[in-house]
């Protein structure tokens, strides 16, 4: 195992996919308490998960540009290509929680985190070469 470790330690590319991981499950746990407070509070599944990732959203592009992939100042540019990712991401899983909700008839809160888990890898790939790409 420590071989794995000291692999990651050497490699940019792993540990920001780590870091990404890792803000990655602050920025779900957010999420999911707001979707989970949402629909007990009544809303509409699909209302309360773009709810719940827009407030989570806000999480993520903080530590992933300060943390992750250390992109220095804040500029609105890098916001929007971030937000561009994300909404990329949020379609896929709005997509993938309406199957799950209305063709499979899974409870709304599993189905949320199945259909989270959908889009990991591609905002990851999307914000580290286009958001956050070092040359800029």
């Amino acid at each position: 195992m420590n071989v794995s470790i000291a692999a990651i330690r050497r490699d940019k590319h792993a540990r920001q996919f780590v870091k990404f991981v890792l803000v990655g499950l602050l920025t779900t746990a957010i999420n999911f308490a707001v979707y989970g407070a949402l629909l007990v509070l009544g809303v509409y599944y699909l209302t309360a998960a773009v709810a719940s990732f827009s407030i989570a959203t806000l999480n993520s592009y903080t530590w992933n540009r300060i943390w992750t992939f250390r992109a220095g100042k804040h500029r609105i540019g890098k916001l929007a290509k971030f937000t561009t990712v994300q909404l990329v991401g949020l379609t896929v899983n709005l997509i993938v929680l309406w199957l799950l909700v209305e063709r499979t008839g899974m409870h709304e809160f599993p189905a949320q985190v199945l259909a989270n888990g959908t889009v990991v890898a591609s905002n990851f790939i999307g914000n580290k070469f286009w958001t956050f790409r070092a040359d800029e």
